[in-house]
């Protein structure tokens, strides 16, 4: 039988990858704690890089440029030392998808994995008696 510690897949993009399960786990608590922020930085070449890849297209930074941000529909600010505290728009990148969406619990598909699991054990307990019941009244009715 399948323990919970030993599934470990996770469904991501339609197919199905293997994870070591304390990976799940800390992916699971991360999301709990509410989405991440992007971190936005930029290559010695000046080349915008989210999450440390550069972006495709790439855009470039201005040397002087500080503080970047990235708004929900993709464009990306800085701000020029010159004029702080005003954002100056640097370029427009395609927001990717999250790899949670929106609306989903990962704690609750956590606990109802659990009690799925548990449900299937339990089933199988019971087939498992009804299994030996039926077994011990044909030993039954062998004997004279």
């Amino acid at each position: 039988m399948m323990s919970l510690d030993a599934l470990r897949i996770a469904a991501v993009g339609g197919q199905a990858l293997l994870r070591r399960m304390d990976a799940i786990s800390a992916g699971l608590a991360e999301a709990a704690a509410g989405p991440r922020a992007p971190q936005l930085g930029k290559t010695s070449e000046g080349l915008l890089t989210l999450d440390g890849e550069v972006v495709e297209p790439p855009v470039a930074v201005p040397s002087f440029i500080t503080d970047l941000t990235l708004d929900p529909d993709g464009l990306v600010t800085g701000i020029d030392p010159e004029s702080p505290g005003v954002p100056m728009p640097i370029g427009q990148i395609e927001p990717r998808p999250s790899a949670a969406p929106r609306g989903l619990d990962p704690m609750r598909a956590l606990m109802d994995l659990v009690a799925l699991q548990r449900a299937f054990e339990l089933n199988n307990k019971v087939l498992q008696a009804a299994d030996d019941v039926l077994q011990g009244i044909n030993t039954l009715r062998r004997k004279p």
